[in-house]
């Protein structure tokens, strides 16, 4: 038996997290890609494209899957069946199968609308965390499998957790966000007599390696950011006229409170990070506040 190797996500899996609105829907429908877009529109109010959902596929954010137009001998990676398209000692996927795509795959899909691949992704949960695996690939001789927009599928549940990413202004008001340490004033959400708001490239950089995110990861979660990070804008950019800036004590915080940092760690980058030091002391009244901590 081969060793597994593991990859632990960059991006956190999207979760529902409203009632569905967007339609006749389940679960376990698979849709394509078009079904999905209209229907997350609906529910969200305003538009959710098909290249949205590709660009969650390629972070990991959902699942994406793919018809595949042809049979094809395969190999597991412990030497077992992967697809067993009728007797016992066949290992061949089957025409029309709508096995879940790589993430390298969904990338390609995402960055140039086309994808080749040969290789099958399973899901193991390690100390607490879903990874993906190699589970499978194609033989040798066999030539990779081409796939564009039109052949993938997405499950309704993920199409319901990428919904519930750009739903009406209306709905974000309604959930519960992580409280600002001060008041803050009605034009942003930087606190009264705070420290200028932080850019999203030097929130990048102090907190790179939370949340299992580098550099890279953090600018790109910013540049697209779910709700729970939409609630720590302190000024909300406007493309041409100025970059978005952050309050990083509401980041901190909801780091906390969601279980992906200890307070502690997160006072440790106030204190270190040039980029933070001058919100170390709402740091810290917040952390006094807020969490029972040496």
């Amino acid at each position: 038996m081969s060793k597994i190797q593991y990859f632990p996500p960059m991006f956190s899996r999207l979760e529902p997290r409203t009632p569905w609105a967007g339609g006749r829907m389940v679960d376990t429908d698979v849709l394509t890609l078009a079904e999905a877009a209209s229907m997350a529109t609906k529910h969200a109010g305003e538009p959710v494209t098909i290249g949205d959902f590709l660009r969650a596929a390629a972070r990991g954010e959902i699942t994406l899957r793919a018809i595949v137009h042809r049979a094809a001998k395969v190999r597991k990676h412990d030497g077992g069946v992967l697809f067993n398209k009728g007797e016992p000692n066949e290992n061949i996927v089957p025409a029309g199968a709508i096995p879940t795509l790589p993430l390298s795959a969904c990338q390609h899909l995402a960055n140039a609308g086309r994808a080749s691949w040969r290789t099958f992704d399973g899901f193991d949960e390690r100390d607490g965390i879903l990874m993906r695996y190699t589970k499978g690939m194609l033989a040798d001789d066999e030539p990779d499998f081409e796939t564009v927009p039109a052949d993938c599928r997405v499950v309704g549940y993920d199409v319901h957790a990428l919904a519930d990413e750009y739903t009406a202004p209306e709905a974000k008001q309604a959930e519960p966000q992580a409280a600002a340490p001060v008041v803050a004033d009605s034009a942003s959400n930087a606190p009264l007599d705070a420290p200028q708001p932080v850019t999203t490239g030097d929130v990048a950089h102090a907190f790179d390696g939370l949340r299992r995110w580098n550099e890279k990861a953090w600018k790109d979660t910013l540049g697209s950011p779910p709700k729970w990070l939409e609630a720590c804008i302190a000024l909300r950019g406007e493309r041409g006229k100025r970059e978005t800036r952050w309050n990083p004590v509401l980041i901190g915080a909801a780091l906390v409170h969601n279980g992906h940092a200890k307070a502690n760690s997160i006072r440790a980058r106030f204190q270190t990070k040039p980029q933070l030091q001058d919100w170390l002391e709402a740091w810290k009244t917040y952390e006094a506040d807020n969490f029972d901590t040496p």
